[in-house]
């Protein structure tokens, strides 16, 4: 970030205010902080026109029929009661050690060894794929905690100030957290390694992206993941850490199988199926606790893409 930036005034307002907000939500109860967290959400929601009829909007084109009306208003709801516990949550990521990390996340789960052993088996390392799924704050700093992650990929925040505040609560756990810009040399030496690396892949793909299904709709989706699990040899890995009964603190791990590439395979076919099959995982992952998505975020922004004749 540019010298220029650091000088404005705004950076400064900015990163001051959310420090005070931040040091106000670590000062409340948990409960507490995470009721008022669910209220700010729902002002923020308005002032940046995702008021609560845009979430339940989004829901309703999703799923259709799915759920009754009286369950779209539970869904919306609970959405803003997870933003809430959400920002609760932020502000405590440092309070995440090896010693207590297992009293907030449950990782018993009887598909973890076969994962870990086929990852063991395969000599390299993984790309540990999620999306804003549950806390995905969480889902890397416990990750690295564990052992089970190394790095992940993060989009610096516009503000460096705020920008640094929130990596230092990132990398805490002990996780490196790479910028996108000269980060493929990096990902392509750590998963030669056996290392794992976080990636966010929830995301619009915009133009460049192909067209492949994402909660049954299709969707935009960056295909770089894709070429670089083709190119390393490394399998994706879809997982998340999502919250038990909307409550803040309490998790559970939510794992998917390992999708291994065929590098014999022809590559546009191959990469079109790997696309597929991850977005199928974190699909299926979404759908277990629907209102612990990021339902804000424009997920099928870009309706053509370059790839949009290719469904996957």
């Amino acid at each position: 970030m540019s010298q220029k930036t650091l000088q404005m005034p705004s950076t400064y307002i900015e990163a001051g205010a959310m420090v005070t907000f931040g040091g106000l939500l670590k000062a409340l109860p948990l409960p507490l902080a995470a009721r008022f967290g669910e209220v700010i959400a729902m002002v923020l929601g308005r002032l940046a026109n995702r008021p609560g009829s845009f979430v339940e909007a989004q829901m309703r084109t999703t799923f259709g029929n799915k759920f009754s009306d009286r369950e779209y208003k539970k869904l919306r709801a609970g959405f803003f009661r997870h933003i809430g516990c959400l920002l609760a949550e932020g502000v405590r990521l440092k309070s995440l050690n090896r010693e207590n990390v297992d009293n907030y996340i449950d990782w018993n789960l009887p598909e973890l060894e076969p994962i870990l052993a086929a990852q063991k088996e395969s000599g390299l390392g993984t790309f540990m794929t999620t999306g804003h799924i549950g806390n995905w704050e969480f889902t890397g700093a416990a990750s690295a905690l564990k052992g089970y992650l190394t790095a992940s990929i993060a989009r610096p925040l516009d503000n460096p100030l705020l920008n640094r505040i929130v990596n230092s609560y990132r990398e805490h756990s002990g996780q490196k957290i790479w910028t996108k810009q000269g980060a493929i040399t990096n990902m392509l030496r750590a998963i030669k390694r056996g290392d794992s690396i976080g990636i966010l892949v929830d995301q619009d793909g915009g133009d460049e992206g192909l067209q492949v299904p994402f909660l049954g709709r299709p969707a935009s989706t960056v295909t770089a993941l894709a070429d670089l699990s083709i190119r390393s040899g490394g399998a994706i890995f879809p997982a998340a850490i999502q919250r038990i009964d909307n409550k803040p603190m309490k998790f559970k791990a939510n794992l998917r199988s390992l999708i291994f590439p065929d590098k014999t395979a022809d590559k546009n076919e191959e990469r079109l199926r790997i696309l597929r099959e991850m977005n199928n995982a974190l699909s299926s992952i979404i759908l277990d606790a629907p209102e612990q998505w990021l339902w804000t975020h424009r997920r099928w922004k870009t309706p053509n893409p370059r790839g949009a004749g290719k469904q996957a």
